[in-house]
């Protein structure tokens, strides 16, 4: 039973540890893009961090989502929609940070809006009408459908089934191969619908 657990442990922690790496080096190249100050490295350091922000939902990926926030709040073009695409990344297993999400689908929805309405060619722009437009671009981002938690739980314990029959399988046991395929079947459509 020890090996069991081992052969399905370890999968797990080296795919944790492999993600934990990569986003540290993703947090390096934005460091590096940082140390310039032209548009296109800003633009960089923004991929690069939102590359960072949705490989986990703790660990380097927490401050690539802080360092994301910092530089929306900033101004930085583009920042918000590369926060809230790494927000909603991990979304599947949890939301990392709620009140962060709702920040960035509010700053996007004014953004939105002002583009919407700066179509027409205004030099100026009510800020009634931008509220107004801010509301309609706020319904059309929060139309998310919430992620279903029963799901997640399927495709996790899909991915535990499928580790420790192809555990199993190698150690001798064949039959237990067909675990290993509806444990397959089980992460696939409960990634695929969670």
């Amino acid at each position: 039973m020890k090996r069991v657990a081992l052969c399905v442990l370890l999968p797990l922690c080296v795919l944790v540890a492999r993600l934990w790496v990569d986003a540290r080096h993703r947090l390096a190249e934005a460091a590096v893009a940082a140390s310039h100050a032209d548009e296109e490295a800003v633009r960089a350091r923004i991929v690069a961090l939102g590359r960072a922000a949705r490989l986990l939902p703790f660990g380097p990926s927490e401050t690539a989502r802080q360092q994301l926030a910092t530089l929306a709040r900033q101004g930085t073009d583009g920042a918000w929609v590369e926060l809230r695409a790494s927000l909603l990344a991990t979304r599947w297993l949890l939301t990392p940070d709620p009140l962060l999400l709702d920040e960035a689908t509010h700053a996007i929805a004014v953004q939105r809006a002002r583009e919407m309405l700066d179509q027409g060619g205004k030099s100026q722009l009510l800020e009634a009408d931008v509220q107004r437009q801010a509301v309609v671009e706020l319904a059309l981002l929060t139309e998310l459908r919430e992620p279903s938690r029963a799901l997640s739980v399927l495709a996790l314990s899909g991915l535990v089934l499928f580790l420790y029959g192809v555990a199993r399988a190698l150690a001798g046991h064949r039959r237990l191969a067909l675990v290993g395929g509806v444990g397959l079947a089980l992460f696939v459509v409960g990634l695929a619908y969670a």
